[in-house]
């Protein structure tokens, strides 16, 4: 189910060809706008004709305008973000394709993700928008203001924003202010002069008032708006208007209720009678308000309401549809309130329910069944569209619909405990779940049970296949599952399809990828038959995943670019292309295909919104990351993995936790920073204080992607404490630890950590000194990864790696492994390494050196940083710490600390020490 949208919601009002025209502001307006990254915010209490102007300025902009007419339903970012993508699409369809594909998943996108794309797609515009949003004070949502903000904050230059708001929006204006960002009109600027105020009363209004008069009027409203307008419909008739003036006074609160109640009583009964029962409506049209009113005539009505100035907005070029002003509809229903028995006001909501319900607009009708305590109606409603909406992310407004029953009519609804149960497993609140499934568990398990058909019972058994997944009970999980199948009717697609997800992921953590791979396909093949691309590409990279998890590169490349093929050839991009372009971007990346791998990487992040999680951004941080340390770039490294974490922080990912994890740890280490690289794996179970410890990991354990990128993380730290204390008791049980990943890695046929976990060993045996088996994990490495191709993953451990390599290719030890392959592999080493003085130094077990050569000439454990470089070939100039600090615009102090590290990598205590170490490693040319 797809909720639809108000196309009046997105209509520009007219301006009026008699109203005062305000010249001044509209300019101010214009001049403002002008300058790029600017936006304009109108703010002032209800009546000063806020919305009024913005349509004289819409109609003479030469621009292309896009509206909003906001109200309290769309303080919800599942409503909030589809209309403005909806107002923006009015003007450019193609804006928000990628961000409205957002909303179709069970969890509410990232509170930036939308505004991002936006920003992207808008940035991409050959001509100006201006995007106005009426009515911003109905917006109270935390998520809406900070993603605005963010808007605001990265404005293009082609988009204009314009809002108009009763009140200041919780925004950094003084920030916006001091960066000349900002034009504000507020109620000193909107309010009329005595010359508007005269074209008003007199030309609009149809009044003939004396100068002197209008201009009393004007100060006692103090140019208040809707207070000349409610003060002239009441001197309509009245015959002495000198002494209405002269008694006109109060405050604007006090003048609005007055004159309303004076406005209401000069008019007919009927319509008096059709303002107070139709102002629990909007939008209104002639049907809505006959089947509330009991009228034939609501078209007239509606006309002559409009025609006679009376509050009535139109919102559309047929005036078919319209809204009362919001002020006098709050005065309305505030009157409504003492004016109708309750008794009388429900039957006014449950009519309206009727009629959205007939219109097939539901969760309007739910709304006012709602209001009109017809909680038959709601259940009835809710259950009929609460799992569609859950899976459009409508999470919000469903749990608020469902927390509005009462409970003793939810105890009595199967249908309505599904749904809370589906709210909570679907977006992970898996602590809210358990009252559910006991209520549940009671009225499947009733003497009614067999009454309540396939439907509810298939539903029921998916429900708890999902729970038991969530618990590790994946047999358990997986016998549900397939009970649910063999009853759910054919036409249940939406739990089907959940199903076989979830049955897809049981038999993958399972380890039986054959059954895993028949129900990613049985996803496919039922969304295709059915036309939901959701779900076909959610198969598609389901599959393509686990394939590329079991080092299947070229199999992975060729689903997931059919999928990629496909998605793009229908023009529908779901959430998860996200993750389809992701994993090009990852086997290009194991290709050494950087290029390629960025591209789709942002390909990725522009169609984001995995179930609303913000893995995709996150990822490709963690990629940028690693794609700069393959080139011996530790700072841009440290830089993207940051901006990974910190972007975690705000929004915690959902499957790459540990990717993020293990190029921390890598970072740290590289900069030295053994205690910070420690602290990280300290939550996980690690522990490097006397004793190695770690989490139980008992031998012929299945070790998943996850786990052996924590495990290898420590194996990493374990190498630098062997290297900096020269103490091998850990790295032994290191090794011994290594063993036991590698199996239960290969037992999972989780390639891409099997191949990492037997290089780190490698570097673990040439740290005690056994050459022999440094080189037999190498070639074990190659053997298992030449078939796909791999690359940068030897290229990620650096040296003595590409050390290892070279001395296989010198000496012919290769194995069954291809002379090319390793010549690729080694081509692939950043420039630092390769462009060096080739000493030709076998790295074999009969090779003897003496042990403290050997020791100097042991390769780095932790790599000097681009800017460690730099430091260390002007200290090897003879340069002083001021004269290095001078050539390279940095602080002495800064030149001090990068000294300090390069000692400590080095290993050294001197200056002299250091440049002598740095050209036995060929860190410097041996020449100078």
């Amino acid at each position: 189910m797809v909720v639809s949208l108000l196309s009046t919601k997105l209509y520009i009002p007219p301006a009026r060809a008699d109203g005062v025209a305000r010249p001044r502001l509209t300019q101010k307006l214009q001049d403002g706008l002008q300058q790029p990254g600017s936006f304009a915010l109108l703010s002032c209490p209800a009546g000063f004709g806020k919305t009024t102007l913005l349509s004289e300025y819409a109609s003479l902009h030469k621009g292309a305008v896009a509206w909003l007419s906001l109200d309290e339903r769309d303080n919800d970012p599942i409503q909030f973000w589809p209309y403005l993508i909806a107002a923006c699409q009015t003007v450019h369809s193609a804006v928000g394709e990628a961000a409205s594909m957002l909303f179709q998943t069970p969890q509410p996108p990232p509170d930036d993700a939308v505004a991002t794309i936006l920003i992207n797609d808008l940035a991409g515009l050959d001509h100006n928008l201006t995007l106005i949003l009426d009515d911003y004070h109905t917006i109270q949502n935390e998520a809406i203001h900070s993603a605005l903000v963010f808007l605001l904050e990265h404005l293009p230059e082609k988009l204009q924003v314009v809002v108009s708001t009763r009140i200041d929006p919780p925004w950094p204006l003084a920030r916006f202010r001091v960066r000349n960002q900002l034009i504000e009109l507020r109620a000193q600027d909107l309010r009329f002069t005595a010359s508007e105020a005269a074209t008003f009363l007199n030309r609009m209004m149809g009044l003939d008032l004396t100068a002197a008069d209008v201009s009393a009027l004007e100060a006692r409203t103090e140019g208040w708006a809707a207070g000349l307008q409610l003060a002239a419909l009441s001197m309509k008739g009245r015959s002495d208007i000198a002494g209405f003036v002269k008694a006109f006074t109060g405050s604007n609160v006090y003048i609005s209720e007055y004159l309303v109640e004076e406005v209401l009583k000069r008019q007919p009964r009927e319509v008096q009678e059709f303002l107070l029962q139709t102002s629990l409506l909007e939008p209104l049209n002639a049907e809505l308000c006959e089947a509330i009113t009991g009228c034939t005539d609501g078209q007239s009505m509606l006309l002559a309401l409009y025609r006679a100035n009376l509050f009535v907005v139109s919102l559309d070029d047929e005036c078919k549809w319209f809204r009362y002003h919001h002020m006098f509809a709050d005065l309305l229903q505030s009157r409504i309130q003492w004016s109708l028995p309750a008794e009388a006001i429900e039957v006014i909501h449950q009519r309206a329910a009727d009629w959205y319900g007939q219109a097939g607009l539901i969760p309007e009708a739910i709304e006012h069944s709602l209001a009109a305590k017809d909680y038959d109606r709601v259940v009835k409603l809710v259950e009929r569209i609460a799992l569609p909406m859950i899976l459009q992310a409508h999470v919000r407004t469903v749990e608020r619909w469902l927390k509005a029953i009462p409970k003793e009519r939810v105890e009595e609804s199967p249908k309505i405990n599904l749904a809370f149960a589906w709210l909570n497993l679907l977006r992970g609140s898996v602590n809210q779940i358990s009252p559910f499934l006991v209520r549940l568990k009671t009225i499947f398990s009733g003497p009614g049970a067999s009454d309540l058909g396939p439907s509810l019972q298939g539903e029921w058994l998916a429900v708890q296949s999902k729970w038991s997944s969530l618990q590790g009970k994946q047999e358990e999980s997986r016998d549900l599952a397939s009970q649910a199948l063999q009853i759910l009717p054919e036409e249940d697609f939406l739990v089907r399809s959940i199903v076989y997800v979830n049955l897809a992921t049981t038999y993958e953590q399972m380890l039986d990828y054959n059954h895993a791979a028949e129900m990613f396909q049985m996803i496919v093949r039922n969304a295709r038959a059915i036309g939901d691309s959701t779900f076909e590409t959610l198969g598609i990279s389901g599959q393509a995943r686990m394939e590329l998890m079991q080092g299947r590169l070229h199999l992975a490349f060729e689903i997931a670019s059919e999928g990629i093929k496909r998605m793009e050839d229908s023009g529908k991009i779901t959430p998860f292309g996200a993750t389809l372009y992701g994993e090009i971007g990852q086997i290009n990346y194991f290709w050494r295909r950087l290029d390629e791998a960025q591209k789709y990487l942002r390909q990725s992040i522009s169609s984001s919104g995995h179930s609303g999680y913000s893995d995709p951004e996150i990822f490709n941080h963690v990629m940028l990351s690693r794609m700069a340390q393959m080139d011996d770039d530790w700072e841009a490294a440290a830089l993207e993995v940051t901006k990974a974490h910190e972007l975690a922080q705000r929004i915690p990912p959902a499957m790459i936790r540990e990717e993020l994890i293990s190029q921390r740890v890598r970072v740290e280490l590289a900069f030295g920073r053994l205690e910070s690289a420690q602290a990280i794996l300290q939550p996980e179970g690690f522990a490097f204080t006397d004793v190695f410890s770690f989490p139980d990991l008992a031998p012929g354990s299945a070790v998943t992607n996850p786990v052996g990128l924590l495990y290898n993380s420590a194996l990493r730290i374990l190498l630098l404490l062997a290297g900096l204390k020269k103490d091998q008791s850990n790295l032994k049980r290191g090794i011994e630890l290594a063993d036991i990943i590698l199996s239960g890695e290969l037992q999972c046929r989780h390639i891409p950590t099997a191949l990492e976990t037997l290089l780190l060993r490698s570097k673990m045996y040439a740290t005690m000194g056994d050459d022999s088996r440094r080189l037999k994990d190498i070639a074990a490495a190659l053997e298992l990864a030449e078939t796909e191709g791999f690359i940068s993953v030897f290229v990620e451990e650096g040296r003595p790696i590409y050390e290892g390599l070279r001395a296989m290719s010198q000496h012919n030890s290769l194995g069954s492994t291809r002379l090319d392959y390793i010549q690729k592999i080694l081509a692939a080493f950043p420039t630092s390494l390769r462009s060096t003085k080739e000493t030709g130094k076998p790295i074999m077990s009969n090779f003897k050196v003496d042990k403290k050569v050997a020791e100097l000439d042991a390769p780095l454990v932790v790599p000097l940083t681009h800017r460690e470089v730099e430091v260390l070939q002007l200290i090897a100039c003879g340069d002083s710490n001021q004269t290095i600090a001078r050539k390279l615009v940095i602080t002495v102090s800064a030149v001090k600390k990068h000294t300090g590290n390069i000692f400590g990598k080095l290993n050294v205590n001197s200056r002299t020490q250091a440049v002598a170490r740095a050209r036995l490693l060929q860190l410097l040319p041996t020449d100078r």
